[in-house]
């Protein structure tokens, strides 16, 4: 799990951090949606914890890398000059 000093349900959390936290502390994740959903109505403007305002569980969280960008740090050598 990335390293970082935060509560669970931390606005200031980026897609990395929540996305961490989502596939590797179920629990936490849980508890965060959970969060988020009881913010929500609590003034007369919509609450959330995600910077788009939209409720967590619907953030879309892929990487670049889910999402087809290829990665070379495994693979590549330094050979081709590039």
């Amino acid at each position: 799990m990335l390293s970082k000093s935060a509560c669970i349900g931390c606005p200031y959390h980026n897609n990395a951090l929540w996305r961490d936290m989502k596939i590797n502390d179920q629990t936490s994740w849980d508890d965060a949606v959970d969060f988020d959903r009881s913010i929500r109505d609590l003034t007369d403007q919509k609450q959330y914890l995600h910077s788009k305002k939209i409720p967590l569980e619907e953030v879309d969280l892929r990487n670049d890398e889910d999402m087809g960008q290829l990665s070379f740090l495994d693979e590549c050598d330094g050979m081709c000059g590039v």
